[in-house]
């Protein structure tokens, strides 16, 4: 299992984000946390990672199983008539959670030993209605360095 596989494992397993990212696609349920891009056609709130960069640390007994990748988590929050929660308020409740699960973490991520998740860097933004027919979207960046060795 790779980072990126064990990031999304480790992402699921917390009760407090996988309501929050509760949505469907062509009017299946599905949890909301995909790689790089979600799927055509998701409805509702979701969050996409893709890994920026990574670094090798390489040493003299061989090569390098230690590295430093950057991972980028962004969250997607989108007007609904459904609810009376802003996908402002929405966007920052998944982005609190996103916070909440990776910022500081130390251990097991699948087969992957993290020695540490700290957030770098965040960023917001939305976009409003052009008319009736588009939807408000929010959004958050979260970039991630994560130090681990590799299973």
């Amino acid at each position: 299992m790779s980072l990126k596989t064990g990031l999304r494992a480790f992402l699921l397993l917390d009760a407090a984000l996988v309501p929050l990212v509760a949505c469907n696609i062509a009017g299946q349920p599905v949890v909301g946390v995909f790689s790089k891009v979600a799927p055509q056609g998701t409805a509702g709130d979701y969050i996409t990672y893709q890994r920026i960069a990574s670094r090798p640390f390489g040493h003299l007994g061989g090569g390098a199983r230690s590295f430093s990748d950057l991972v980028q988590v962004n969250v997607y929050a989108f007007q609904r008539g459904d609810t009376a929660t802003s996908p402002e308020a929405r966007c920052e409740a998944i982005t609190e959670a996103v916070r909440r699960r990776l910022d500081g973490y130390r251990g097991p991520m699948g087969d992957t030993t993290v020695l540490a998740c700290l957030m770098r860097d965040e960023r917001d933004d939305h976009e409003d209605q052009q008319d009736a027919s588009e939807d408000v979207t929010c959004w958050t960046s979260q970039d991630f360095e994560i130090l681990h060795i590799r299973g």
